[in-house]
């Protein structure tokens, strides 16, 4: 076993600890339950990473937390969101849906595969790197917004925008065929399709 996987392996259970932790945080857009809170949360995770970060207050809407770490020539942006969809109806979850409960080795939460684990398995993974590799040979930066479920309605018009125009889908040439979908709080698709010499 290398040192990264060794370093993640010993501080397995603080991982998941601190995933348990915020998806024990509601953050529901929707409904502008726990925003303020979560936010706080990732900025405070990425503060202890060493990260500089930042809230950037957006007018009518939630904060974007801004954290940006490394050195080097490239960049790598790293996006993601720390708002869940509501949780309603209750009586469907077998625990309730903020009590993060570990089942037969699974961890059950809302938010936790979209995107709270997503968002905290990465900060986790330049953790290790950092104490197992050195320093990184790029710079990151995370961009995690509080209204994806809600269909990001004030991002463009953060100041973020001016680093990073969102784009809900790849720009394609039509060179070869290609089929895209995405979803943003419910499940929308969209395909294109040109032939080779449009």
């Amino acid at each position: 076993m290398d040192a990264f996987s060794r370093y993640v392996e010993q501080n397995k259970d603080r991982f998941i600890s601190e995933l348990q932790e915020i998806l024990r945080q509601p953050s529901i857009s929707a409904q502008n339950v726990g925003m303020k809170e979560t936010a706080d949360m990732v900025i405070a995770r990425l503060n202890r990473l060493g990260a500089k970060t930042r809230l950037i207050p957006v007018k009518d809407g939630y904060p974007v937390v801004f954290g940006e770490i490394g050195e080097g020539p490239r960049t790598l942006m790293i996006y993601d969101h720390y708002d869940v969809q509501p949780p309603e109806p209750l009586d469907l979850w077998t625990s309730p849906p903020f009590a993060a409960e570990i089942r037969n080795g699974r961890l059950y939460a809302r938010g936790v595969a979209d995107n709270k684990g997503n968002l905290f398995s990465r900060i986790q993974a330049v953790e290790a790197w950092l104490a197992t590799r050195g320093p990184l040979p790029l710079k990151i930066k995370f961009v995690v917004e509080g209204e994806e479920e809600i269909g990001s309605p004030h991002l463009a018009a953060s100041r973020i925008a001016a680093t990073w125009p969102p784009s809900p889908m790849p720009t394609r040439t039509c060179s070869r065929p290609t089929a895209a979908s995405g979803s943003r709080a419910t499940k929308t698709s969209t395909v294109a399709c040109c032939s080779p010499s449009a």
